[in-house]
């Protein structure tokens, strides 16, 4: 009689332990998929080390932003007035492959939802995401492109906030290689001094070879008025600039005036002349004696040297003057030199 007593409180000790993993591991699944809480982005600081969901219109985007071969990508989402940071980590995923972007369905402009985790560190806050499914667009909010003339845009900009739009101009400065942000300006004319319109242009993304100011190009881009700088812009990304010309290096004249000259600053430029050397103080010089420009020599260039001398135009601190980089290479992207003393390249 006694063993059968015992038996049934033993029963249900097990019984008991059995529901208790039952609803330990219940728990454990319900927190692996539960859906994460959609909160506002202004109120993001108070869910540090949560994971959230977001809301907003994808304003820029980064891949790899320290050029190491990683699998990151950095978004900006914005809702009103509204920013967030998004570091979005491949993981292996195919839809994000490609070295130039997002996927084929994300784009500038597009409204998105954003799954992550709320991080901060040293005073920074933003969403670590991973995966595929961690930013996706809100289904029937894509933003069609409308082709448009840069007259048209003057006409009316703030009828075309929000708006995702291709148009054709030149570019008003040189398009750098290798560089992760960088601003210019799409002009009617392939001379800044002759543009009847322009439009600010703020591009994200690296471009893999350097195009010269005057280049013809197609741009895609959001527009949104730059509250910063009290001008409209239009936002875009390296992939979404189409060169339809790639001019080369501009002629200078010694008829114009160093005036008509500063406007090609960082350009490639090319001006006819004889090099001088006037106690270690280098010159290009015209036509006459009147007519000189500051020269910052290659290695190889001699003195007495009559050619067309191709190199940027560039303002030297040193000189306080504008004068032609002779030294200048394109192909060289992270150039070294004696700064504080010896260097060693990394």
């Amino acid at each position: 009689m006694g063993k059968k007593h015992s038996a049934q409180p033993m029963s249900k000790l097990w019984a008991m332990f059995f529901l208790s993993v039952l609803l330990v591991s219940a728990m454990n699944f319900y927190a692996e998929v539960r859906e994460p809480d959609q909160v506002e982005i202004a109120n993001i600081h108070e869910h540090i080390r949560e994971t959230v969901k977001v809301e907003g219109t994808l304003t820029s985007y980064v891949r790899d932003p320290y050029d190491e071969g990683d699998d990151r990508i950095d978004l900006q989402i914005e809702e009103g007035y509204n920013v967030v940071k998004v570091r979005w980590y491949e993981t292996g995923s195919r839809h994000l492959k490609s070295k130039t972007g997002l996927p084929n369905d994300l784009h500038i402009g597009n409204r998105v939802i954003v799954v992550g985790e709320v991080v901060t560190y040293n005073g920074k806050m933003w969403l670590a995401s991973e995966g595929a499914g961690a930013v996706y667009p809100i289904p029937g909010t894509n933003v069609s492109t409308l082709p448009v003339t840069l007259t048209s845009i003057s006409k009316d900009p703030a009828g075309h906030a929000g708006q995702v739009l291709e148009v054709e101009g030149y570019m008003s400065d040189a398009i750098k290689a290798d560089t992760i942000r960088q601003t210019n300006t799409l002009l009617d004319h392939p001379s800044y001094s002759n543009a009847d319109h322009t439009l600010y242009l703020r591009i994200e993304g690296r471009f893999t070879e350097r195009y010269e100011a005057g280049s013809k190009v197609r741009v895609t881009g959001w527009m949104q008025f730059d509250e910063r700088s009290y001008r409209w812009q239009l936002v875009l990304h390296s992939t979404q600039v189409t060169v339809l010309h790639a001019t080369g290096a501009k002629q200078l004249s010694w008829a114009a005036d160093a005036t008509s000259w500063s406007y090609d600053v960082g350009s490639l430029v090319v001006i006819s002349g004889t090099a001088l050397n006037e106690s270690g103080e280098w010159w290009i010089e015209g036509p006459s004696e009147s007519y000189r420009i500051c020269l910052l020599p290659h290695e190889n260039d001699t003195a007495g040297t009559e050619q067309n001398w191709i190199g940027v135009l560039a303002w030297s601190p040193e000189n306080i003057k504008l004068c032609l980089d002779h030294g200048y290479d394109a192909t060289l992207i992270n150039p070294i030199g004696n700064i504080t003393g010896d260097t060693i390249p990394l």
